[in-house]
């Protein structure tokens, strides 16, 4: 399983400061693939926003469908 986050499109090399600032804000997006998979990745969206000192992010749950064939 692979999962790369993206910000505003760009994936994301390092994570967020766990005191984010304004420079922080934006759509995050977490995709996740199967390794040597035909199969399409599955994404989930969260947008962060910056309150003062309070952090707002959205619960997300990212559900993926996983095929087998035994």
């Amino acid at each position: 399983l692979q999962v790369f986050w993206k910000r505003n499109g760009v994936r994301l090399t390092a994570g967020v400061d766990s005191n984010p600032t304004s420079a922080d804000v934006g759509l995050y997006v977490c995709e996740a693939a199967l390794r040597n998979s035909s199969q399409k990745s599955t994404e989930a969206k969260a947008y962060l926003s910056v309150q003062g000192k309070m952090i707002v992010v959205p619960f997300m749950l990212l559900y993926m469908q996983v095929q087998t064939d035994f």
